[in-house]
């Protein structure tokens, strides 16, 4: 089922997510539509799935032990996702739907940071050897910050045409970046170019009220990716 999508939660920057959420929200995609497309059930009948959706969440998962290391049921995180609108009840027979158009820029967010090196942080002291805080403490230029708030927040056509239909080839990559970042926090990206869904030229989409959309942001854009559909 959405062990891809599942990954690529935890991989990346969930907004307004608390953190018990998120894992709850990682922990509820495993029983999503991996990608759009033809899908076998269990009974073997078969149906045409789309990304993101989860047809039900099975009823012994809400009793799960795990979840009380958290002192949060798996039903409060799920109504809290709801109320963030990372999820969106369908029907009344349990099933749900992720935001996967959220998911996705947060995704391009991340490759975006990682290709240009966000996370190395130059470090600035005064005469006297005491550090200067930096204007983020999160991202080498300031104003990126800007962006990944834009780009977190609700925007209309989420949870109606997807910007992907998979999201495998970045949680491969990502997965190498992170280990790697995991390693040594020195670690530099040397080869940009492999982050294909990288907004390099984010700065040029500022505007005096924020940002403007990047085009592989708007629902149904035909050019989003090399193959539309696909995030590659």
């Amino acid at each position: 089922m959405g062990q891809n999508l599942s990954d690529a939660v935890m991989l990346v920057m969930t907004p307004d997510a608390w953190c018990y959420d998120k894992h709850a929200l990682s922990h509820v995609t495993k029983f999503a539509d991996d990608t759009t497309g033809p899908v076998v059930e269990d009974d073997g009948t078969v149906r045409q799935g789309r990304i993101g959706f989860i047809p039900r969440i099975p009823e012994e998962q809400f009793d799960t032990p795990w979840w009380a290391c958290y002192g949060h049921s798996l039903r409060e995180c799920i109504d809290n996702l709801c109320e963030s609108r990372w999820l969106r009840s369908v029907g009344d027979d349990g099933a749900y739907e992720l935001n996967v158009n959220r998911l996705v820029r947060m995704i391009d967010i991340e490759e975006t940071s990682i290709a240009q090196n966000q996370h190395i942080i130059p470090e600035k002291y005064d005469e006297e050897g005491n550090r200067i805080a930096p204007p983020s403490e999160w991202y080498a230029d300031p104003l990126f910050e800007q962006f990944v708030g834009f780009a977190g927040q609700l925007m209309p056509g989420d949870f109606g045409a997807r910007l992907c239909d998979d999201v495998s080839a970045h949680v491969e990559r990502n997965i190498d970046a992170t280990v790697s970042l995991d390693r040594d926090n020195d670690w530099e990206e040397t080869n940009s170019a492999r982050w294909t869904r990288a907004i390099l030229d984010w700065k040029d989409l500022m505007t005096e009220d924020g940002f403007r959309l990047p085009e592989q942001w708007v629902v149904g854009a035909s050019d989003r990716s090399p193959e539309p559909g696909f995030l590659r």
